[in-house]
């Protein structure tokens, strides 16, 4: 390999049928204009399966992720392998040490049937990995007098902490909501969670605790009440109307920040020189 500088490198050669080797340390020395490597390659095995859905209908564009390494709660693994099932639903594996596999889906539709993870011996072939829908969640949101939103933007909370996100694919009708988000495993087959409305002129919603359990397909009955949103005012004094308008300037700023962290959404001054925070 020409024009390599002076340093530190991991290589990584894999040749189809032979085998392979992963992140071999090499060290070049600064100046060096040839170096012998040796390379003992490792048998290579491979996994081999398909991905249906709960009728035996196969799934194209489904990405399976296969890791011989731990992960924490957010997916980050070493050693991860990536497939991305054909029209035919098919996966393969290549360049697999003689081990198991820990399997996993990345998909916005569907999870596996079974349990969050599979896992998997190298040199298995016609896998067949069920995956079905993610679980459903339908519910209205309530305004003050009792009728039903018609337009909101939803937000999921897991309960052990404050990480929130806004859901996709939500649909609104006349009979409320409807949405089949991705929720991330604690451990185990449920998830505490929270839903949390957000709409122009109210104060944020949030739905009693649900308790997401991937072996249900529907949860259904999420309500969600929204109250007038409410404001705090202070008066300002000997200021002019200039500094007024800067006062704003800085208090929205501030309010922009706050918003992030889900404690107010502006902030204005009037021509009463009264600054109103709402959210």
């Amino acid at each position: 390999i020409a024009g390599i500088e002076g340093g530190v490198y991991l290589l990584t050669v894999e040749v189809k049928d032979v085998g392979h080797i992963r992140d071999l340390k090499v060290e070049i020395q600064k100046g060096a204009k040839k170096k012998t490597i040796k390379l003992v390659l490792k048998k290579s095995l491979q996994i081999k399966g398909q991905v249906v859905d709960q009728t035996g209908k196969a799934l194209e564009g489904v990405i399976l992720k296969a890791s011989n390494d731990k992960t924490n709660f957010f997916g980050g693994r070493g050693n991860q392998n990536d497939s991305i099932t054909d029209k035919e639903g098919k996966f393969i594996f290549d360049f697999l040490e003689d081990k198991s596999y820990t399997f996993s889906i990345e998909s916005e539709i569907y999870r596996l049937a079974s349990k969050a993870e599979l896992e998997i011996k190298a040199g298995t072939e016609d896998v067949v990995v069920t995956l079905k829908e993610m679980v459903e969640l339908k519910g209205v949101v309530l305004l003050p007098n009792g009728q039903k939103a018609k337009e909101y933007v939803l937000w999921l909370r897991y309960n052990q902490f404050d990480f929130r996100e806004p859901l996709k694919n939500v649909i609104i009708s006349e009979d409320g909501f409807s949405v089949r988000p991705k929720v991330y495993s604690m451990g185990g087959n449920s998830t505490k969670i929270f839903l949390i409305v957000k709409v122009k002129g109210f104060e944020e919603g949030v739905s009693k605790e649900i308790e997401y359990n991937v072996d249900v397909n529907l949860i259904d009955d999420i309500k969600i009440q929204l109250k007038e949103e409410s404001f705090e005012t202070f008066k300002i004094s000997t200021i002019d109307n200039k500094k007024i308008s800067e006062i704003e300037y800085i208090a929205s700023a501030v309010a922009k920040r706050l918003n992030s962290m889900g404690v107010i959404e502006k902030a204005t001054v009037d021509e009463n020189s009264q600054i109103k925070l709402s959210g």
